[in-house]
């Protein structure tokens, strides 16, 4: 069985198509890419722990109960031994607001 001739639309709906292709591989790729590299940057700041020092941690107290908080051992939030809230820690900043906090499980 002989195919039959492609017609002049197909041709250039397939020439069309090859150019997208090329297009894609050069242009929007290296674009995904390069978003992909900056989320990883970003993430990488952010997650990073900034010490705080000792003299800040030693007058900080629960915003609630007024209880003594203490640095968790990765550093990225303060906990309540007596409310159990957990106040997170942002680029080495105490955020001490309780609608901020969680509630760490016992």
């Amino acid at each position: 069985m002989v195919k039959p001739n492609r017609s002049l639309a197909t041709q250039r709906a397939l020439v069309l198509r090859g150019c997208l292709d090329r297009l894609v591989a050069r242009v929007a790729r290296p674009l995904i890419q390069c978003q992909i590299v900056q989320q990883q940057v970003i993430s990488f700041v952010t997650e990073t722990h900034v010490p705080i020092p000792k003299e800040l941690l030693d007058i900080l107290v629960c915003p609630v109960c007024k209880a003594p908080v203490k640095l968790l051992a990765d550093g990225s939030g303060l906990k309540c031994g007596a409310c159990r809230r957990v106040y997170p820690v942002r680029d080495g900043i105490p955020v001490m607001l309780p609608e901020e906090a969680t509630i760490a499980p016992e």
